[in-house]
């Protein structure tokens, strides 16, 4: 065998191990949201068949983002013949799409055709509020669903007004939420022979990844935020400039912020009754800000970190397109490599698999390029198979996960999301706190510390802790580290997000040749490996690092954090790798053992600024509400509550229909701002007119916004992020799910942004647990610990249900 066939014959059984190979995708081209979803499916080993679209025209314009996103996969061009496109359905086991406003997937299909007549491939659709509820079908993209899910309405200031996160965040993460949803799917359909249609509304993953959970802490809270216009806030300590670029923090807890109190020289913050409290310093930030700043102003950003670092302080130098790749944590751990034809930088695979190395970057099509053969393929088997014929209604049908259980080690919220997730698809959870250490958001929300038991009205806890079983075990006690060992044992997945170092103290995990079926998934905020394995870090320290922070701000402001996007991002991807490990261990018998951490999530999201600096030397810069395409785009005032109306036109054809709405600006002729080069070099003058516009008189702003939205114009109302349960859509939709608990009472949470067709959708099925309320359940029960046992582990304090000091 010849050495260029010998590395095929190794490359092709490199890709037979991968998680999802076997596994067949039809992709309709068009957005980015549709074409992330294809990337990660094609990345864990699927073959993705992109079927171009007059919308993937408006992606390859994109380059080089397109050659990052298409890597791999194969293309097809554009088919509208009704035979071709059942020809396409039939070979698919997965069909992805954006969704028309006329409610048909690209190149014409009827979903409801499309289910009826290939019922057992799994359609999954990304549109801007889903296929059903009263605004199917409107417009919206990131920076009006932003809006309309509290994100834009928490983060700002009185004078600039509210601001939305750069970087087209809901189209990233609408992309990993339908393959999540895919995958959920296909694990089902495996057994049960039906595949289902799963309808991702980017309003729900907006409202999921963006609002942090805001809604539900206004139903805990001891007085609800009245109504009114949105809260604007700014994180402090957030990005502070140094002498030489900016550094980042993030000081969730007391103790983090009395280290970092201490570090600038003013100890006397920490126990001052504002300023310690995370949710109301940010108002002060004009008695702090002007000493932060010139004590930071004397230092560079490695001596920053460096002292932070010392003192356990939550840190990150502040990256971008440039500068992330160069970071030594990054250069160490090989997070980019080289495109193999145009030798841009792109980052890696956002999860490692211990043994198995990575899918190696490959070429983009060129488009239409597989048309003939892949048709061809598609034929042949379309002649050797039987007809789909619909499977039988089985109402009894297990959930996906039935069956499976899981040890769950986590804590916050990127870890406890992979858990609800599997949870929700019907695994056994089982959750580890201790009395000595709960979760740390049972005690570090400023919402939970009134009433009867204050660590049971958590709201991140309750928003990501459904559906699981709940146990206490002090873990430093010989005895605690015994019986967990023995729940492992019992267990057939351990998800874990704590620091690397926590797990190897308590030496947990068994090794690979013990358990070889037992699916692991680590999450380490920095990775495994690297100069920066140990160091603390949180969802803001992401975004900061990779880059998300530098794009979301003012032109002539600070780089602003999302203020926690990156959890539920490295929630979802690490639940994606997941479900893909599931797979592969159903027919092989064997589990994958999983890194991943936190920071490689957020840097498969921010990828196009690294793409476009190291292809195009163009550094993406903070923008405040505006975009590269849409003009104009902005939050306006509107009414006269004070609110926000936010506007984005993306074409000249939404222009004529704004100006026949609102008038045209008397300063210029109409064609004069008829293109978007036009419009874009008049923004500033268009935001005068359109506040001045907007606001005037006492204009109703939920009418104005529907009067636009049903001309075709992308358009919100900027909502306070306490009232994004309210919207009603989400109403229609069943997104905020009520369930009941015994202390904190009947709450609405939110739910997994997507519908299922059938119903057999993830659901709440358990409120989150209370502390150790499971204990007799899972040490008795299931480890069949006696009764003297457990009376003995209690009197210890080994096992319990109130925190120390409760």
């Amino acid at each position: 065998m010849g050495g260029g066939a010998r590395e095929a014959a190794d490359g092709a059984a490199e890709e037979a191990e991968l998680p999802l190979a076997g596994v067949r995708v039809v992709e309709f081209a068009g957005g980015v949201a549709a074409a992330y979803c294809g990337k990660l499916l094609s990345d864990a080993g699927a073959d993705v068949v992109q079927v171009e679209t007059d919308a993937a025209a408006v992606a390859r314009g994109r380059e080089p983002l397109w050659h990052y996103l298409d890597e791999g996969k194969r293309s097809v061009a554009a088919v509208d013949d009704a035979e071709s496109v059942a020809r396409l359905l039939a070979w698919a086991d997965i069909a992805v799409g954006a969704v028309r406003p006329d409610g048909t997937l690209p190149g014409g299909a009827d979903l409801a055709k499309v289910r009826a007549e290939h019922p057992r491939c799994v359609l999954v659709t990304i549109s801007p509020f889903g296929t059903t509820g009263p605004w199917a079908g409107l417009p919206g993209n990131d920076f009006t669903l932003q809006a309309w899910g509290g994100s834009s309405g928490r983060r700002g200031d009185a004078e600039s007004g509210p601001l939305a996160v750069g970087g087209d965040t809901t189209d990233w993460a609408s992309g990993v939420v339908a393959a999540v949803g895919a995958l959920g799917v296909l694990l089902s359909a495996a057994d049960s022979g039906r595949g289902d249609h799963v309808d991702v509304s980017m309003l729900e993953v907006a409202t999921l990844v963006f609002n942090s959970f805001m809604a539900v802490a206004d139903q805990l809270a001891p007085e609800p935020v009245p109504p009114g216009p949105p809260r604007l806030y700014t994180e402090l300590p957030s990005v502070i400039r140094t002498s030489d670029g900016w550094v980042g923090f993030a000081t969730n807890s007391a103790p983090q912020f009395r280290a970092f109190a201490e570090m600038v020289g003013r100890p006397e913050w920490a126990d001052h009754p504002e300023y310690s409290r995370a949710d109301r310093r940010g108002l002060h930030a004009a008695e702090l800000g002007p000493e932060i700043d010139a004590w930071a102003q004397t230092r560079t950003t490695a001596q920053v970190t460096e002292e932070a670092r010392r003192r356990k302080i939550p840190v990150a130098p502040v990256g971008n397109g440039r500068d992330t790749p160069e970071f030594d944590h990054m250069r160490a751990r090989g997070s980019f490599v080289r495109h193999p034809g145009l030798g841009f930088l792109r980052p890696v695979v956002p999860y490692r698999i211990a043994g198995l190395p990575p899918r190696p970057p490959r070429e983009a099509p060129e488009r239409g390029e597989h048309t003939e053969a892949f048709l061809r393929e598609a034929s042949l088997d379309a002649a050797g198979t039987p007809v789909d014929e619909a499977p039988g209604d089985d109402a009894a049908a297990p959930l996906p996960l039935d069956g499976l259980r899981v040890f769950d080690f986590t804590s916050y919220w990127a870890g406890p999301c992979v858990t609800q997730i599997l949870a929700w698809l019907g695994a056994d959870v089982v959750k580890l706190e201790s009395t000595q250490r709960p979760d740390g958001t049972r005690l570090s929300s400023a919402y939970a510390t009134s009433g009867d038991r204050p660590w049971e009205r958590a709201p991140l806890f309750h928003s990501v802790n459904t559906g699981k079983r709940g146990i206490t075990l002090d873990l430093t006690r010989p005895a605690g580290v015994a019986v967990a060992r023995r729940l492992l044992e019992r267990c057939d997945i351990f998800v874990e997000n704590y620091s690397p170092r926590v797990v190897e103290r308590f030496g947990l995990l068994p090794d690979p040749a013990e358990r070889p079926d037992l699916i692991v998934a680590r999450m380490p905020a920095w990775g495994l490996t690297g100069p920066w394995r140990d160091q603390p870090g949180f969802a803001q320290n992401m975004e900061q690092a990779a880059g998300l922070a530098y794009i979301t701000g003012h032109p002539d402001g600070r780089p602003m954090v999302p203020r926690g996007v990156c959890d539920p991002l490295g929630g979802l991807h690490a639940a994606f790798a997941v479900l893909a490990a599931i797979r592969l261990r159903r027919a092989t018998g064997v589990g994958l053992r999983i890194e991943a951490p936190l920071m490689d999530a957020a840097l498969s999201v921010t990828a196009e600024q690294v793409v476009d600096w190291s292809a195009r030397g163009v550094l993406a810069e903070r923008r405040g509400n505006r975009s590269a395409s849409a003009a104009p785009q902005g939050a306006y005032r509107c009414g006269g509550d004070g609110g926000y109306l936010a506007l984005s036109v993306e074409d000249d054809g939404q222009w004529q229909r704004l100006t026949g709405l609102l008038g045209h600006p008397d300063w210029a002729a109409p064609d004069e701002l008829a293109s978007a080069d036009a419009r874009h070099l008049a923004h500033d003058r268009l935001d005068a007119w359109l506040d001045t516009v907007l606001s005037e008189g006492d204009r109703d702003r939920a009418k104005t916004v529907d009067r636009l939205l049903r001309l075709g114009v992308p358009a919100a109302e900027v909502v306070p992020a306490e009232r994004a349960h309210d919207n009603p859509q989400l109403v229609a939709r069943g997104f905020f799910q009520p369930i009941e608990h015994d202390v904190a009472g009947r709450l609405a949470l939110p739910l997994f942004p997507a519908r299922w067709a059938n119903g057999d959708e993830p659901r709440h099925r358990s409120p989150a647990p209370k502390l150790g309320e499971h204990n007799g359940d899972v040490f008795g029960g299931l480890l069949g610990l006696t009764a003297g046992e457990l009376a003995e582990l209690e009197e210890t304090g080994v096992i319990g249900t109130r925190p120390i000091g409760g």
